[in-house]
Formats: structure tokens, C-alpha cells, sequence
């Protein structure tokens, strides 16, 4: 029984991997590598991606997986497929987008097939503009809904961006992501170079593809990006538009020095600005930023190493506007949060679920059937209540094969009830399976005068009368309300092993702790259970009296 038991949490926690290498590395080429186990999230919830009216999300990468496993996470904003804002993924070699709405609070959800091979880079760019979403690839059109206006008040602020995986590690997707990026406003492709050509050198951000990351930019900007000072300004203002004659007259003639009257001299100052200036007004120039909120260039410059959760590890610099929201890549592989006890609603959908039902019910079924068996070669259902530990058998609880607490003719009976054993109803039917007492052995049975008389009828079955001589200890009574109370402790015992198993399954990335394999490891321990009872009362009704 013990061995099972150990057998059990080998299997259940092989590989014992609990310190494994984070596999999400950045290249010294560029990219970020994505392989199993890997993964990477920000350091805190994403907050400033609130509010959005419209939005874009940009990424280049290539694929190295196959999608078959399940809706692998490219780059998402959630903790899971039901608790998310936005999800970018991979099925099959397809791309999967899905965003949480007030309208539609369970997603909207719109994909481009055949979009990823393996070993192929690709972009993407997904833009929504306050009512229609399109879905470009390498610059072109895939895919495209009109959901119309849609607020995205319902996001959850609490949640971060997660790269790779699941926010618990789940979900595993493999490949390279070289570039991310998403935009409070609805870019055209146009905004995103590199669809067809190289991206911008000689930048801090050397092979970024996204346009605007150098920061504000002040309308009029002009075209060879070699920005006016004030100073210039003020001077090719004063060319344009000359300040009026300094002995003009408000409202009147200019007059020059000889005090001749001259027609009036423009005012430099478009209509109305004058009075702003005369009230000692000050308007602050218009600015725009065009960068995007959150953005990413996996490049080994944009990275710096850090502490998380007291374990080393590499951060990826945010490059947008905004609060930074940097990505961490620990060290080791540690998912931004475990999750116990999960459950999967769609789990009757795919063939791997069944598959993991009936190997969880085959595997502790045999725990259920051990387990009773173990528990009626006791004289006491239970070990804990006091009338089975009396004074003169607290150290071997009963247990016939230690020898303590058997020794008695007329052992006590526990309020839960005990076996009868085939030497006990022996003697309490004052010995029925001794043969007729002036029988000899081999001859015809007789009587005092000497009689022959037909051998008396064995009274026991066959079979029996060994186990009476060899003074076996074998159960043969069990009652109905004992037999529920084997079931309910091979229950019980079966729950806090699998108990035990699931919760340190949470703490390796290969295991899932999953609520779906608690319920049917207690099930298969009950199927056993009921099983062993039930064989347990056959015998002893192929041995009774």
C-alpha cells in the first residue's frame, strides 16, 4: 500500500522540475526566443493601456510552432483566456486576436488562417478605428469586422502584459518575437515601415520598424527633422511679417521721422491673437506625440538586468510614451502567478481531456481497491477513536501483524464495527466444523454400540476447514454500515493524496494543478473502494456458515 502510495506521487510529479531555465532569451542578432518553457510579463499591471478609444497592435516574428497543442499566447494583456482584455495568439498556423468589450464582454474574436509558417517572419498589424477592425499582414489585408463603436471600459487595470504564455505559464508558444508595439490611435500601415524596406539606421532603436519613437514632435515639423529654435522662429517672423513703425499712432497714420503720414503697416499678429497678447495671456504651443504606448525592440541595447521577486533577471526597456511598463525575463522560469485548482470549461471539447479523465480514474482506482483491502485486515475500522487504542493495544493499533492488541479471547468491538474471522465463528458455534466426535477417520461414522452409520455432513464449505486448521486470519463478515465506512475512509485518504499531488503540481511548469484531476482521482479511489467491498462480501459469502 505504501509503495502504491509512493508510486502515485512519482508519477503524478515526474519530472520533479521545479527550478527549471526560464527558455525566453534575447539573440545577440535581435529577437526575443520563445521555446518551452519560456516566458516574459511586466513588472506590474499595464495601466495605462485604459481608456483606449481605438487602438493598434503591431508585432513581427517568426513562428516555431505547430499551434496543434492548444491557442498558443503570442502577446496578450489577461492572466487567461477568461480573464483578459485583449489575446494574440497562435492556432494551428493561424493568428487569433480576441478583445473584451462592453458589448461583448467574452470577447470579439477574428483570426487570419494560414498566416504563420514555420521559420517564415512575418508583421502583423491590427488596427480598430472606433468601428471597424482590420487585420493587415506584411501590409495587406487578411481579415476585417465592423463591431462598430466599442468601449473598452470593462478593461481590468490589474492585469499584465504577457509574452509567450499564459500569465500562470500555460500555453506555451515557441519562436521569436523581434517587435511590439501598441498605439492609442488607429495607424495605417503606412506608419509601420519595414513591409517594405529596412528599418530606420542610425537610431537608438537601429531595425525598429515603427515610426515616431524619437518623442514629441511640434506641428509643422519640417521634413529634414532639423528643428527651429525659438530664436530662428522670432527671426523669420520678424522677415515675414516686420514689426509696424515705431511712431505709428493706434488707430491712425504712420508718420515717419520728417512727420510725413504713411499708409498703415500690417499688423504682424493673426486676427484676434492681439487681444490674447494685450490680456498677458499665454497659450502653449500644440504638441502631439506619435509614438506608441507601450513598445518593445527586442535588442540586447534595450535591455538591462534586474532583481524580481528577489531571483535575478533581464529587463526589456518600454520605449513608448507614458509610464514605463518594462518587461521582466526571469532567470528561472517563474510565471507571473500560479494558479491552483484550475478548471477548464472546454475541457469535454478536445480528445486530450478525455484522455487525461480515464487515465486518472485508471490510476486510482487500484489506490481504492488497496486501500480497503488494507483497512479489513484490521480488527478496527478506524485507529483514531479511543476504544480502539485501549491500554493494552496503544502500540500496535490492532493490527494482527504486530502481534499487539489481538491476544485477548474477546478482543472489544468498536463502535464502527470489526471483522469476524473464521476461527471466531468456530468457536462461538462451539466448534460445527469438527467432524461427528466418534467418527474415525477414513471409516464410516458410528456410535457408542458400534453402529456404522453415513459419514456426518461437513458443515463447513469446502475449502474451509484448511483455513480453520492453519488458524488463518481472514475477514469473512462484512456488514453493510462497515462496508460504507471502508468506501468513505478510502475516500477520504484518496482525496488528501491527490490533494497533496495537485497543489505541488502548481510549482512545476510541466503539471498543471487542475480541479478536473482532484475529482476524478477521488472518483477512481471510490470506484476501487466499492470494488474491493464488494469482493470482500462475495468471499464471504462463498465461506459462510
Amino acid at each position: 500500500m505504501v509503495a502504491f502510495t509512493l508510486l502515485l506521487f512519482l508519477v503524478g510529479l515526474w519530472p520533479f522540475n521545479f527550478n527549471e531555465k526560464n527558455n525566453a532569451v534575447i539573440s545577440p542578432a535581435g529577437g526575443l526566443e520563445v521555446a518551452r518553457h519560456g516566458t516574459a510579463y511586466t513588472f506590474a499591471p499595464a495601466g495605462k493601456l485604459q481608456d483606449l478609444k481605438q487602438f493598434a497592435i503591431h508585432v513581427e516574428i517568426t513562428s516555431s510552432s505547430d499551434g496543434l497543442n492548444s491557442f498558443e499566447k503570442i502577446f496578450s494583456y489577461f492572466i487567461n483566456q477568461e480573464e483578459m482584455n485583449f489575446i494574440l495568439g497562435q492556432w494551428k498556423d493561424g493568428l487569433g486576436l480576441t478583445f473584451r468589450t462592453e458589448k461583448a464582454p467574452s470577447g470579439i474574436k477574428m483570426g487570419l488562417g494560414s498566416a504563420l509558417k514555420e521559420g517564415e517572419r512575418t508583421m502583423f498589424l491590427i488596427r480598430y478605428d472606433g468601428k471597424n477592425i482590420l487585420l493587415y499582414q506584411d501590409g495587406r489585408v487578411g481579415n476585417e469586422r465592423a463591431p462598430g463603436p466599442a468601449p473598452f471600459s470593462n478593461w481590468d487595470r490589474t492585469y499584465p502584459l504577457v509574452v509567450g504564455t499564459d500569465a500562470d505559464g500555460r500555453s506555451q508558444w515557441k519562436g521569436t518575437i523581434y517587435e511590439i508595439a501598441v498605439f492609442d490611435r488607429a495607424v495605417m500601415p503606412g506608419e509601420i515601415q519595414g513591409f517594405k524596406g529596412p528599418g530606420v539606421q542610425g537610431s537608438r532603436e537601429e531595425g525598429s520598424k515603427v515610426q515616431g519613437y524619437k518623442g514629441p514632435r511640434v506641428q509643422g515639423e519640417r521634413a529634414d527633422n532639423k528643428q527651429p529654435t525659438a530664436d530662428s522662429r522670432q527671426q523669420e517672423t520678424r522677415k515675414e511679417n516686420p514689426p509696424a513703425y515705431p511712431f505709428t499712432k493706434r488707430g491712425g497714420q504712420n508718420e515717419n521721422a520728417a512727420g510725413e503720414k504713411t499708409p498703415p503697416h500690417p499688423d504682424p499678429l493673426p486676427p484676434g491673437a492681439r487681444g490674447i497678447v494685450g490680456k498677458g495671456a499665454r497659450r502653449p504651443l500644440a504638441m502631439t506625440d506619435d509614438r506608441a504606448l507601450v513598445h518593445y525592440v527586442f535588442r540586447p541595447e534595450n535591455t538591462y538586468e534586474t532583481e524580481f521577486r528577489g531571483k535575478k533577471a533581464l529587463a526589456v526597456r518600454d520605449l513608448g510614451k507614458g509610464e514605463a511598463a518594462d518587461l521582466v525575463i526571469p532567470e528561472q522560469f517563474t510565471p507571473y502567478q500560479r494558479y491552483f485548482f484550475r478548471w477548464d470549461p472546454d475541457w469535454m471539447k478536445k480528445s486530450s481531456g478525455w484522455l487525461d479523465l480515464i487515465v486518472n480514474i485508471v490510476g486510482f482506482l487500484p489506490f481504492g481497491l488497496l486501500l480497503t483491502f488494507a483497512v479489513a485486515k484490521k480488527k478496527c475500522l478506524s485507529v483514531l477513536v479511543s476504544e480502539c487504542l485501549s491500554e493494552d493495544k496503544k502500540e500496535g493499533f490492532g493490527i494482527p501483524d504486530s502481534g499487539v492488541g489481538i491476544k485477548e479471547e474477546n478482543p472489544p468491538v468498536s463502535p464502527m464495527g470489526r471483522f469476524a474471522t473464521v476461527a471466531e465463528v468456530a468457536e462461538v458455534t462451539k466448534l460445527k466444523g469438527k467432524k461427528y466426535p466418534f467418527m474415525k477417520e477414513g471409516e464410516q461414522g458410528g456410535i457408542a454400540a458400534g453402529q456404522n452409520t453415513p459419514p456426518h455432513p461437513d458443515p463447513l464449505p469446502p475449502g474451509a476447514r484448511e483455513i480453520l486448521e492453519k488458524g488463518a486470519d481472514r475477514p469473512l463478515a462484512m456488514a453493510g454500515r462497515e462496508a460504507v465506512q471502508a468506501v468513505v475512509l478510502a475516500v477520504v485518504v484518496g482525496f488528501g493524496v491527490s490533494l497533496a499531488i495537485e497543489l505541488i503540481q502548481a510549482y512545476l511548469p510541466s503539471r498543471d494543478s487542475s480541479l478536473r484531476d482532484l475529482v476524478t482521482n477521488v472518483a477512481g479511489t471510490m470506484i476501487g473502494a466499492v470494488a474491493a467491498t464488494y469482493l470482500l462480501r462475495k468471499r464471504e459469502s462463498a465461506i459462510s456458515v
